[in-house]
């Protein structure tokens, strides 16, 4: 056992200090004879692909790419036929495409390259590691990178694709470093780390103030956005391919579709200039009006009227794969321009570049002294100001200029989009959500939907009025059966738990009509933001495609929706684009659209914009009976308007427990997952555990809509205290615990609460949906079918994979908990959530296991509170196995998933952690615990470990 153990650390070292090797090495090309793209060569500019020192950040889904390129991918691996080849993929459908490819390989697949014994093959296959470390460790075998082929054939494709169809492909190198002349003291400290690419840590710098006064001078927005950073709007999600930026809206930064806003394009243009690349086109560090790409738009204004729109594709991904895959995706019109600035940091796509006369215009001069320009960069030369973005967009136009004229002559109106690229791309691939909301509405499909004409409504009812009934009673009288979304996301004045109660109320004498939440994926700031500043932006163009089309793909087809219904919108610039992308989509996937013309009284349209402006002048409630159904009047007499706060009961059934600590970033979506619970009867209990970002701020906004909310703010203590804490103000019949960068589906409480009262439970364990995000795997954590336990027969929960070491898949009763005594160990920096669901064991009765997803749980080392004191960690591991055994006696505490995750997991990261002071002292630990385990082991526990 001691052994198996051993090797196994082994393992895990091997690959822990294969991600810690970085990616600063260059590596000899694959001979060029073999095949046409055999000449695969690395990026050898540190941090130039992102996170390859070990798995590549961007490379999943390889079936995918398979798929599209098949042919030249038969053509690169040609030379392999009659040769003996393994493939290392943990992709089951890249292998089953693969095959069908190739049937003559004799291919053999292994999870990792690390165990493949490369004597008995002729070609080693790799698509889990990046480059950099399979021709480091492996440089002296024959191993093919599938993402060394995959870029050549990426870069060829899209640039031929751009020549043929008229699109002029442009490449400028960002502002390098070691290209600058001259620079001056203030610049060299900055690049020295004066001032942290992190803004959080830059607003801590003592001279930050300083700072902002030489970069910008003349720019108070800038200097207040800078002020006011929130990483939260420069957020990306991986869709399985590439980096899109995530979409938000505030006054400074708009990010729509996972595109910058450009303030001053115009609302009518014939084509785009389409800007991709890292921080230099994403302009961080500036507003919107003073991005490359807006001041880019301003000097097309002025020359080419309506004529090209500038977007801005830009992401902090220094990767010229990242920009290429969306390149790929993107639509475009001959006459088009792309222009592309990035670092020129892959020979793969320096080659084909040049191959293609594609010149690599360099921009560093700009910014070399002497100059007058004053000062442009902030910690690096692609980070600039709005003096250094007007620079670049001078010196871009200045190279284009000419090539824009001829290319407004050949435009044509036909839009155009690489042949191979799948419709179903993009955001409806980033995670599992919109499926586990599928699956969900299939659910409750009428059985005979086929036959019947269903339509839908999407409705925000902010509140309900007579208008929105007026349309519900029009759309019924064409449909069969109607189904009613109300919008979920919490942006407006009425939290959605009181909205979407009108809405059921005020249709409940209504036949087949069925009221639903809209979920994450109809009208949310995911995939609409702009619907919740429509006042800010009712002269902007805006392009609401992937919300319809999720709609018209995913949701209709789940239950069977025909038609789509929408008041007519006379004044709002938004809701009228929205309509008008409605009408001209949903036919595309055989759904129908129908505006209805809107209930007027008195001459003009009834909207609840008006009621919410009755409410608050005097005298208003008394006229509000024209416009609302009597049971949102009653509502609104018994708020006695604003705030419109949520009651809170005072015998709730769920207290749910959230312990926070710096988590700006996640608290929102947590917080609203918890708030929109179908069972409204709960209580909120966030423990700020001395968060030092604005994640009070957050709650005190929250709590000032719901009354359910109870904010404790407390002294930095550790995840433990936090918990601790929670539990004394608890009041609820049952327990909840929620991490604070988690989320939790909508009926989390209603479904497991129903659960534990029919079985008298006081544990119910539910499935959750673990997403590790350095690994970029999805997987469903927790039990697998339903159980019931009781009595004595509630030990063998022990046989349960994940049952006792996490918190956050169950609710407690919290009567059993008070009555142990039992509370989270303050001495534990980890694992004090294993401890607490063991030492309360001995009081559980009774217990159910419900696998069903109710839970999301983000696995990224950005919880509460986690330790890098791995002595400590492994001193704790000890502690924890050596009390439950002699307490439990119990063999499966020492089953082989515990001991993974605590002791094995925990010297993988220590043997790749250099900067650990103490090895040696380490180093007894390791060996004391090890010894510990196998003396257990001996015990009798080894026939139920391995």
């Amino acid at each position: 056992m001691f052994f198996k153990i051993k090797k196994l650390i082994s393992k895990l070292t091997c690959i822990s200090l294969a991600i810690s090797l970085g990616c600063s090495f260059s590596v000899p090309a694959v001979r060029a004879d073999t095949s046409p793209y055999t000449e695969f060569e690395i990026c050898n500019r540190e941090g130039g692909m992102g996170n390859c020192g070990g798995q590549g950040g961007n490379y999943t889904h390889w079936a995918h790419r398979l798929d599209m390129f098949k042919d030249d991918i038969l053509q690169a691996f040609k030379f392999l036929n009659g040769k003996r080849i393994i493939i290392c993929s943990n992709d089951s459908a890249f292998l089953d495409n693969f095959k069908v490819l190739k049937p003559e390989f004799d291919i053999v697949h292994k999870d990792s390259i690390e165990s493949v014994n490369f004597a008995n093959y002729d070609y080693v296959i790799d698509t889990i590691y990046a480059p950099p470390f399979l021709q480091t460790v492996y440089k002296s075998k024959n191993v093919i990178s599938f993402i060394e082929v995959y870029k050549s054939i990426l870069y060829e494709k899209v640039l031929q694709f751009f020549k043929d169809n008229k699109i002029q492909y442009y490449f400028f190198e960002v502002p390098e470093k070691s290209k600058l002349k001259n620079l001056d003291d203030f610049e060299r400290e900055m690049f020295s780390g004066k001032c942290p690419s992190n803004m959080e840590e830059t607003r801590e710098v003592e001279s930050f103030s300083e700072i902002l006064d030489k970069l910008f001078p003349d720019n108070q927005r800038c200097r207040d956005y800078l002020m006011n950073f929130d990483y939260s709007q420069i957020q990306h999600y991986n869709n399985g391919r590439y980096k899109v930026r995530m979409d938000g809206s505030n006054d400074y930064n708009n990010v729509v579709n996972g595109v910058r806003i450009t303030p001053d394009m115009p609302e009518n243009f014939r084509n785009k200039a389409h800007f991709f690349g890292t921080c230099t086109v994403a302009g961080h560090y500036v507003t919107d009006e003073f991005t490359v790409t807006n001041y880019m738009q301003k000097r097309i204004n002025e020359h080419f009227a309506d004529t090209y729109g500038v977007v801005n594709y830009g992401t902090t991904f220094d990767d010229s794969m990242n920009d290429f895959e969306r390149m790929l995706d993107t639509a475009y019109k001959p006459g088009d321009v792309v222009i592309n600035i990035n670092h020129k940091s892959c020979p793969v796509f320096c080659k084909i570049a040049q191959k293609h006369g594609i010149e690599m215009t360099e921009t560093s001069q700009l910014f070399s002294r002497p100059h007058d320009h004053g000062y442009c960069m902030f910690d690096d030369p692609a980070h600039l100001n709005d003096v250094g973005n007007a620079l670049i967009a001078d010196f871009v136009y200045s190279r284009i200029k000419d090539d824009l004229a001829r290319q407004i002559e050949i435009s044509e109106d036909a839009e155009i989009k690489f042949e191979h690229v799948k419709k179903d791309v993009g955001l409806t691939q980033q995670t599992k959500e919109l499926d586990a909301y599928v699956k969900s509405l299939n659910k409750i499909k009428l059985e005979d939907a086929e036959s019947k004409n269903i339509g839908s409504i999407v409705m925000n009812c902010n509140p309900f009025t007579l208008g929105h009934r007026y349309l519900i009673e029009e759309a019924l009288k064409r449909v069969d059966h109607l189904y009613i979304f109300v919008v979920q996301e919490d942006m407006s004045v009425f939290p959605f738990i009181d909205r979407i109660d009108l809405v059921k109320r005020g249709t409940s004498d209504l036949r087949n009509v069925t009221v639903l939440p809209s979920g994450s994926w109809i009208i949310s700031t995911k995939t609409f933001p702009e619907y919740f500043s429509k006042e800010r932006l009712q002269a902007m163009t805006i392009d609401p495609s992937i919300d319809v089309e999720i709609f018209g793909e995913h949701i209709a087809p789940a239950l069977g929706i025909k038609i789509r219904f929408a008041g007519e919108e006379p004044l709002d610039q938004i809701t009228r684009q929205y309509n008008r992308a409605m009408a001209e989509k949903l036919p595309i996937y055989g759904v129908g659209f129908c505006e209805i013309p809107r209930l007027e009284i008195e001459g003009a349209p009834i909207s609840a914009s008006m009621v919410r402006r009755l409410i608050g002048e005097e005298g208003g409630l008394d006229l509000l009976h024209k416009y609302v159904p009597q049971s949102t009047l009653d509502y609104l007499r018994l708020k006695k308007g604003p705030p419109y706060k949520v009651a809170r009961s005072e015998n709730p059934k769920v207290s749910v427990i959230i312990p926070i600590y710096n988590a700006e970033n996640t608290l929102h979506k947590c917080l609203q997952s918890v708030v929109n619970q179908t069972l409204r009867d709960i209580e909120i209990i966030c423990v700020n555990d001395g968060s030092k970002d604005s994640s009070l701020s957050i709650l005190e906004q929250h709590a000032a809509k719901d009354e359910r909310i109870i904010i404790i703010d407390k002294k930095n203590g550790g995840a433990a205290s936090a918990r601790n804490a929670g539990l004394d103000a608890a009041t609820g019949a049952y327990l909840e615990f929620v991490d604070s960068d988690d989320w939790i589906d909508e009926k989390t409480c209603e479904i497991n609460v129903k659960c534990a009262d029919e079985n008298n439970a006081d544990i119910v364990v539910f499935g959750a949906w673990y997403i590790d995000v350095p690994l970029h795997k999805e997987y469903h954590y927790g039990p697998k079918a339903t159980y019931y336990f009781h009595g004595n027969g509630v030990l063998s929960f022990l046989d349960q994979e994940g049952i006792y070491s996490v918190i956050w898949n169950r609710l407690y009763r919290r009567d059993m908990v008070v009555a142990s005594g039992v509370k989270f160990n303050c001495a534990l920096r980890n694992k004090d959530d294993t401890c607490f669901n063991l030492d309360i064991l001995p009081s559980v009765n009774n217990a159910v296991i419900n696998p069903e997803i109710y839970y999301y749980h983000i696995g990224d080392n950005h919880g509460i509170e986690r330790t890098a004191n791995y002595e400590q960690t492994l001193q704790q591991d000890r502690v924890i196995i050596e009390h439950f055994y002699n307490a439990w006696h119990c063999p499966r505490l020492l089953q082989y998933a515990f001991i993974a995750d605590s002791a094995l997991v925990g010297l993988a990261n220590w043997m790749g952690n250099v900067e650990l002071k103490n090895k040696g002292a380490t180093e007894d630990v390791i060996a004391d615990l090890l010894k510990a385990v196998d003396m257990l082991i001996s015990q009798g526990a080894k026939a139920e470990i391995l």
